[in-house]
């Protein structure tokens, strides 16, 4: 009896055991927690095909790529040199104004002075002989802020060099001299048509330079500007953009006050434009003697202070025109993209 009451009493345990089981396996198993990845060291054979592929996945997407080509740019050095070259004759003929010591002197030389600059300075109406002063026009940089004459020679320097590695020094030439040529003779044209005045020049232009960032910055747009250097050659435009706005605020602000000033709004004005920029360059010159006589504790000529008093209050009558430098800023943008669609259908 006593071995019966153990036996039913463990077959009422195992039956117990078999339903526990059978509602365990019937409920839902709490989510398992993902184990964490642990990163497996790579040795340097596996870095190495991991910058290939990273380096392949660049190259087609042109992401910081450059011409395999490492010439030196003899072109782009060669028009970076004539321009730093124009430049530094004209603030050297200026250092010559400067040191003047007498009325006589200081008007002599300041006539040599604007002959100079005249001839690197375009003005309307341009005659036929006078084509080559559309290119002088942007060789000669003076009057500039330091920022937008570092910008363009970054596009220089930078950009001209790409375009010259990939395409030849030819091809170079031919598009900075041809877009800073029509450049300059667009914004000749636009400036006297919302100006209206005879004899109003231009100078110190960027349009040719501008142009070959637009063409860079659409045909190249995620080059690098030098091998190992990871800045998009296209980044390049952005200060020229931001000088532009700025220069586009001044020149809209200065063509209401010339409109309002002379009366007209569009028509031919009657003043002489060349006249009223000699003064501006007499007054000027008159200003820098004696800042050179104070700075040097001399006397200052009682002759310059006279001329000085005249330019001033006939200065005062004077309706200076606003500058023609957008235009050409503008119009070497419409070029360069013009540029590089040509070239698209030409190059590739």
């Amino acid at each position: 009896a006593r071995c019966w009451q153990l036996a039913r009493r463990g077959a009422s345990t195992d039956e117990w055991w078999n339903k526990e089981l059978e509602a365990r396996r019937g409920r839902p198993r709490p989510a398992e927690e993902p184990q964490k990845a642990v990163p497996k060291p790579l040795n340097r054979q596996s870095a190495v095909w991991e910058r290939q592929d990273w380096q392949q996945s660049a190259s087609s997407l042109q992401l910081f790529a450059y011409p395999e080509d490492r010439r030196t740019p003899w072109a782009s050095v060669s028009l970076f040199l004539a321009s730093s070259a124009a430049t530094m004759a004209a603030a050297a003929l200026w250092q010559q104004v400067r040191r003047s010591n007498s009325l006589e002197e200081l008007q002599e030389k300041l006539e040599q002075f604007t002959k100079r600059l005249a001839a690197c300075s375009a003005t309307w109406p341009l005659q036929v002989h006078e084509f080559h002063r559309l290119f002088l026009a942007s060789l000669l940089r003076a009057g500039e802020q330091p920022a937008r004459i570092l910008s363009d020679a970054a596009l220089l320097l930078f950009g001209g060099t790409l375009l010259e590695r990939l395409y030849g020094a030819r091809f170079l030439l031919l598009l900075v001299g041809t877009t800073t040529i029509l450049s300059n003779a667009m914004a000749l044209t636009v400036h006297h048509y919302y100006v209206g005045s005879q004899h109003e020049g231009l100078s110190s232009t960027s349009g040719g330079l501008v142009a070959l960032g637009a063409f860079c910055a659409l045909r190249h747009p995620r080059w690098a500007i030098w091998p190992g250097i990871p800045i998009p050659v296209s980044w390049l435009m952005a200060p020229v953009l931001v000088a532009d706005l700025s220069l586009a605020r001044a020149y809209l602000r200065d063509l209401s006050s010339y409109r309002l000033a002379t009366g007209t709004a569009g028509t031919t004005d009657t003043r002489d434009s060349i006249a009223g920029f000699h003064r501006s360059m007499a007054l000027a010159a008159c200003m820098a003697v004696e800042e050179r006589k104070r700075s040097e504790c001399r006397p200052l000529p009682e002759d310059v202070l006279s001329w000085r008093a005249d330019l001033e209050r006939e200065a005062d009558q004077d309706v200076l025109a606003p500058e023609a430098t957008l235009w050409a800023d503008v119009s070497g943008v419409f070029l360069g993209f013009c540029a590089a669609g040509l070239s698209t259908l030409l190059l590739v």
